[in-house]
């Protein structure tokens, strides 16, 4: 199956110094472990909800494996965790967040409801933030969102954010 995945970092891992040198060695750990297939250029995002936290760094990545979704999910948790992870609250700094924003295959959205890790592909707030649609578009821009059917230009152009996800140089 063929895997979108969104990734952010606002903290940085041991021995990587800012979180889009986290970023870059986490593509390199996902291209060892799956095919990775093409992956986006980095953006800058404020936090959300908006704080004093330290901004993130973003991306996204085209993967393709073997995996169910759920599969896929406890993998990328033990990923997060390895680089040092730790799920505190809700929208707490991290050094690395990965979330299965889309599956190509799937026509319609797979939800899984458990009280520990549940699952929603496509991922219920993509259409809402700019940090997950413009890598997505950089990568994918025909995909269409089964459930709203509108395009990752329709989403993007609808978008309300007061500061939308910037490209970041070099990347």
């Amino acid at each position: 199956m063929h895997y979108v995945i969104g990734m952010g970092s606002n903290l940085a891992a041991k021995g990587y110094f800012s979180p889009k040198k986290t970023l870059v060695a986490v593509v390199e750990d996902l291209q060892k472990r799956f095919a990775v297939l093409e992956c986006a250029p980095f953006y800058k995002s404020q936090p959300h909800p908006p704080s004093g936290d330290p901004w993130y760094v973003n991306s996204a990545c085209l993967l393709q494996s073997e995996d169910s979704p759920r599969q896929l999910l406890e993998k990328l948790m033990q990923i997060e965790a390895f680089w040092g992870r730790v799920r505190t609250v809700p929208n707490a700094p991290r050094t690395l967040d990965l979330d299965i924003l889309a599956v190509l295959e799937a026509p319609e959205v797979i939800q899984e409801e458990t009280e520990v890790n549940p699952l929603y592909i496509p991922h219920p707030r993509l259409h809402l933030r700019s940090f997950v649609l413009f890598p997505m578009q950089d990568i994918l821009s025909d995909w269409q969102h089964p459930v709203l059917n509108k395009s990752l230009q329709q989403m993007c152009s609808e978008l309300q954010e007061p500061i939308p996800a910037q490209r970041m140089d070099g990347s």
